[in-house]
């Protein structure tokens, strides 16, 4: 019992982590593991144990090293007894529970800091559900924890903030071959920190723009708090003539698909940027399309906005129209004259009266002079 210091890594020991090896209450440090993957170490491998349950024994550890252990069992009230700790590695054991507001009492650096083999406290890969204590909201060693089997249900909160835009060119305007910066704000309205990567995604249906990337993800973001995102776009530095591009922007969560307790329910937004050309002198320079057209909708399928284009060779009237599958008017989303030109129009899935439709199948139509054309796009809800 008067044991002080204790290493057992890179040995070939297996079977559970006995419950009095957290009974030995003169030990400073305590070394089970040092690697926290079980194929990178020959060594140790245990089978699961709830001998972490008796963690507030160890009044005297300093230094608790343990990562992929297979300890189980909760995060008990007690661990507040170890004052003395420095550094806690259990990063990949299988420790679930919430974490009692106690651990905030530790004399650790909970936001990163550093000691033997990395950061001073970790407890990533766990099964600990939230919400966590105020100290360790932002903490990356909270990070990529398993919330599938938690019972309380988290109801996740984001909106994106208008974006705004810098100019890299000599003036405001964002002329052919010039690269903009657009700045979007990802804001956790949620009671507690997502740390499993949120993000925005970006995007753009036209060719006329390259983006540097498309989406742009953090670590973590603590509940009621924003961080900015910021994308590069340049425009081809062959325009010649007066445009616009329509972009489309979305939050996400980069471990949806495998972790859908994570996933985002926030905002989208649209906006559209000009694309400004010096005067010319000569006309032929203005491009016009050859011929009448009506493209496929971008996003396809989309939630909740979706945009249409079309191109006009000549001044025309312009009707176009949204269908339901069996035929029944929607909405119309243009009509009146418009001039030749590339052109583009956004659907926002509501009717005419302003209400959201269901999901579906929708026709769009455009009537423009003699030409006509209808497509298919898909809502999804």
């Amino acid at each position: 019992t008067n044991l002080e210091a204790l290493s057992l890594f890179e040995n070939n020991l297996s079977g559970p982590i006995p419950n009095e090896l957290f009974n030995l209450t003169n030990l400073r440090m305590l070394i089970l593991r040092t690697s926290p993957s079980f194929s990178s170490q020959g060594g140790n491998r245990f089978n699961e144990s709830q001998a972490f349950s008796n963690i507030g024994n160890l009044v005297n550890i300093e230094f608790l090293i343990a990562p992929a252990c297979s300890l189980g069992g909760t995060i008990n009230h007690e661990i507040e007894n170890l004052q003395n700790l420095q550094f806690l590695s259990l990063m990949n054991n299988q420790l679930e529970g919430t974490v009692p507001e106690s651990i905030c009492n530790l004399n650790i650096n909970f936001s990163g800091g550093g000691g033997i083999g990395g950061p001073a406290f970790n407890l990533q890969g766990n099964n600990l559900c939230p919400p966590y204590p105020e100290c360790l909201e932002g903490s990356l060693g909270m990070l990529n924890q398993n919330i599938s089997n938690c019972t309380s249900d988290i109801i996740w909160s984001f909106s994106l903030s208008e974006p705004t835009f810098i100019f890299g060119g000599q003036d405001e305007n964002w002329n052919p071959g010039e690269t903009i910066a657009i700045e979007i704000d990802l804001c956790n309205n949620s009671e507690i920190g997502h740390m499993s990567y949120p993000g925005i995604v970006l995007e753009t249906d036209s060719r006329l723009v390259e983006l540097d990337y498309e989406d742009f993800w953090f670590y973590g973001i603590d509940s009621n708090s924003c961080s900015t995102a910021i994308f590069n776009a340049t425009a081809d530095s062959s325009i010649i003539y007066d445009t616009s591009v329509n972009f489309i922007a979305y939050s996400e969560a980069l471990n949806c698909e495998n972790q859908p307790e994570y996933c985002i329910d926030g905002d989208t937004i649209v906006f559209e940027i000009p694309i400004e050309c010096e005067s010319v002198s000569n006309d032929n320079y203005y491009s016009i399309p050859d011929n009448f057209a009506l493209y496929q909708n971008y996003p396809n399928p989309f939630n909740p906005v979706t945009i249409l284009r079309y191109d006009l060779p000549e001044n025309c009237l312009v009707n176009i129209t949204i269908y339901d599958m069996l035929g029944n008017k929607v909405n119309q989303l243009v009509n009146g004259t418009q001039n030749s030109g590339y052109k583009s129009v956004l659907w926002d899935a509501n009717n005419s009266k302003g209400n959201p439709v269901s999901g579906g199948v929708y026709i769009y139509s455009i009537r423009a002079g003699d030409f006509n054309k209808t497509k298919k796009m898909i809502l999804l809800k």
